[in-house]
């Protein structure tokens, strides 16, 4: 218990450091808010100069792609088999003109006739300036408003056309300079000034101004018109005098000047790049900046006065509760215990303020997970999975960092609010190699590949988990085997999700009532002239005989683990149909099973494949295990020990689309496989190519002598048969011969 006099002292202490805490606190706000319109300045003036830059090359690639559009025309004239026809010219104009929208695109013969891609015809003499067009290479032209009939610039985009060596006249596009810069890309620059496109010489071709800065100056030169905007003074002039000789030696200049009142005026010169002789200008008032940073100024201030006052009053309950109150209802609110990292709470409300707060730069939402992470899990332990997690967040925050944030949400969840500029894909990269780098630091030899959605964000959109949602949307569209593991949100995405969640609502029920069916397509033996075997395929067909091809669901399978009970399904049916067969006495046939690479991921495969040889008690060298050469690309040890396994419970063992990788005589070492399939495109190529014919015969006769049978798939004609009995390979398998069919067709025609 405090006495009086202590309790005094406590007091004034308590006063006094309160005092100074609060001085501190008004200090350091001053001088905050002046470094934050210190630093809005420079980073608004910044990105007004990548916005100009970003500009530029809008206008660039717009030219370019005319210039590109009539070059594929000319082209497409050139490479006629004979000299063009006036309607083929004609047909070809109309057709670039459609790509583009060009006001008016022409072809000006030799001879001097034009062609207008509506189909009028005119001799040249009467259309003015189209009798001196004469060029050997794409050339763009500028026509200046003033000096044209109706005020309004005019670009022409002329191309040479040739046939046979010979120039035979000029392809011209004409395009309209008004409007050019009122485009959607200068949306952000139009708000804030005035934009000129100009030539060499000053001149100006198009504007788009709010009188922000022009007001009613009439000049149709930037120079004169700058300057009866700010005035003759010396500074001035010597500044426009700057700009004038700089122009065509400098890719980007800045100059501010004052007018007569004082006001400042900031005037940005952008080179356009590859179209000689154009320059983007832009003019701003100074009021701009302060118009941009009087609200965050104001918002600063109250929000560090709001920010003193609650200090003052909880200052005394801040020191009793201490720190470690504080850190706990962070941590229980904000922080991920697997990553230790912040969390989904703090991602909603931290990527909205983002958003909201700087909506002149476009963001996206990008939701992902690791692709086969629960494969990861079984072979590595829990323990090592959340280490790989714990990694992604790690290199999340290293990527992604400058008002962008990337946090866990669950399970191997993640979700990232990032700037959705021309840098992102680059980031993402680095962002995907960092993780599989450290991945191998702690013994995960899986390749990590991250299955991205992506939804950018839109001007519009204030619901953070909506945005979220619909990337996760495009993320789920994704099957997994996709090259490139990303999807961005769009209508379609939204369509083939439907057909998915149709296709999965079904497969349950589909499996119970026996949609699924075995077909087989025989397998010869073109030596003897006979079936001698089989691979069985699966179809779905549903109730009302609507048949949906494997190419409609199996990715669907694999990718929400369905594919598993579907194999087993398939082993299961012709298992029990061979026994049936061989309780009846009658003649059965080796048959071929396709295996998932995703089910040989379950520890339980090996057993589960044994038991059911068991169950139907199926003589050794009837069923055959069929796996791709792709299985092995990952995991690769772990595979080769599985396919061991059933080697020694003695499964027979083919190697599907042999020819389609890059490792497959390594694997003919480590593994004895029993039969090699010839892949369908490296046959197809073989009957064409002496070498590959020649390279065929060698792989034949290294797999006799490993005591492999070599099947060619893909057989269709008598030709591709002769030549497969010429280099020795005995068996095939093609239309030629029979096509997939149903089971019981398969036993009526080859057995019963």
């Amino acid at each position: 218990m405090l006495s009086v006099k202590e309790n005094q002292k406590y007091i004034i202490k308590t006063f006094a450091f309160s005092f100074i805490v609060l001085v501190i606190c008004i200090v350091t706000c001053v001088l905050h808010v002046v470094d934050i319109k210190s630093n809005f300045e420079k980073e608004t003036s910044s990105h007004l100069q990548k916005s100009l830059q970003a500009s530029t090359q809008v206008i660039s690639d717009q030219m370019s792609k005319s210039t590109n559009v009539l070059v594929e025309a000319s082209e497409l004239i050139s490479q006629s088999s004979q000299e063009p026809t006036e309607k083929g010219i004609v047909d070809i104009l109309n057709q670039s003109q459609k790509i583009d929208n060009f006001v008016n695109l022409i072809y000006i013969r030799r001879d001097g006739l034009i062609l207008y891609y509506d189909g009028t015809r005119q001799n040249s003499s009467e259309e003015g300036m189209f009798q001196y067009v004469d060029v050997d290479e794409a050339t763009t032209m500028i026509m200046n408003p003033y000096e044209t009939a109706n005020k309004i610039g005019l670009t022409y985009y002329i191309v040479p056309v040739y046939y046979q060596d010979t120039k035979i006249g000029e392809l011209v596009g004409i395009k309209y300079l008004d409007g050019l810069l009122k485009e959607g890309s200068f949306q952000y620059l139009n708000q804030i000034g005035d934009l000129y496109l100009i030539d060499s010489t000053g001149t100006i071709q198009t504007v788009n101004s709010d009188q922000m800065v022009a007001k009613n100056y009439q000049s149709n030169n930037i120079y004169e018109r700058l300057e009866s905007i700010v005035g003759s003074s010396n500074s001035n002039r010597s500044k426009l005098v700057a700009l004038k000789t700089n122009l065509s030696n400098e890719e980007y200049q800045f100059h501010v000047f004052q007018d007569a009142e004082g006001n400042r005026i900031d005037v940005a010169v952008m080179k356009i790049p590859s179209v000689k002789g154009m320059y983007l200008v832009h003019c701003f008032p100074d009021t701009v900046f302060v118009k941009m940073v009087q609200p965050i100024v104001f918002r600063t201030i109250v929000t560090c006065t709001i920010i003193i006052l609650i200090m003052l009053l909880l200052l005394i309950y801040v020191w009793a509760s201490g720190k470690r109150a504080g850190y706990t209802i962070e941590k229980l609110a904000y922080i991920d215990e697997t990553t230790e990292g912040k969390n989904f709470n703090y991602f909603k409300e931290k990527a909205l303020s983002y958003i909201t707060e700087n909506r002149e730069v476009p963001y996206l939402i990008e939701r992902f997970d690791v692709s086969n992470f629960r494969y990861i899990n079984e072979a590595y332990g829990h323990i090592r999975a959340d280490e790989l997690l714990m990694i992604i967040y790690r290199e999340g925050r290293h990527a992604f960092h400058d008002k962008e944030i990337c946090v866990r949400m669950d399970s191997d969840q993640f979700v990232i609010a990032a700037k959705n500029d021309i840098y992102f894909s680059l980031r993402q990269e680095e962002f995907e190699n960092g993780i599989n780098e450290a991945a191998k630091e702690i013994g995960i030899k899986f390749p990590i590949r991250l299955k991205c959605g992506i939804y950018q964000v839109r001007q519009s959109d204030f619901d953070i988990q909506l945005m979220i949602d619909r990337a996760n949307v495009a993320r789920k569209s994704l099957m997994g085997e996709e090259k490139n593991l990303v999807a961005i949100y769009s209508d379609k995405i939204i369509n083939d999700m439907r057909k998915i969640d149709k296709i999965e609502s079904e497969m349950e029920a589909a499996l119970a009532n026996n949609e699924f069916k075995v077909f087989i397509q025989p397998k010869w033996d073109i030596e003897k002239n006979e079936v001698c075997g089989g691979e069985a395929l699966v179809r779905w067909v549903k109730a009302d005989n609507i048949a949906i091809t494997p190419d409609k669901f199996v990715p669907i399978f694999e990718k929400n683990g369905f594919v598993e009970q579907l194999d087993f399904f398939m082993l299961e049916a012709v298992c029990k149909k061979m026994r049936e067969l061989l309780d009846a006495k009658k003649k059965i046939f080796p048959i071929s099973v396709n295996q998932s690479r995703f089910l040989l991921h379950n520890p339980e495969y090996v057993t589960n494949v044994e038991k059911i040889l068991q169950r139907y008690n199926i003589p050794k060298g009837f069923i055959e295990l069929e796996l791709t050469e792709t299985v092995f690309f990952s995991e690769r040890e772990k595979m080769i020990s599985i396919m061991n396994m059933l080697k020694k419970r003695e499964v027979l063992i083919s190697m599907d689309d042999f020819g389609s990788g890059y490792s497959s005589l390594n694997l003919l070492k480590d593994i004895p496989f029993d039969v090699l399939k010839i892949d369908r495109e490296f046959f197809s190529e073989s009957i064409t190519s002496e070498s590959s014919t020649w390279i065929l015969r060698k792989i034949v006769e290294m797999a006799e002598g490993l005591g492999i049978k070599v099947l060619c798939e893909g057989v269709e004609t008598e030709e591709q048969v002769d030549i497969l009995r010429g280099i020795g390979c005995k068996y095939v398998q093609g239309y030629y011969y029979a096509r997939p069919m149903a089971m019981h067709k398969f036993i009526e025609i080859y057995i019963s």
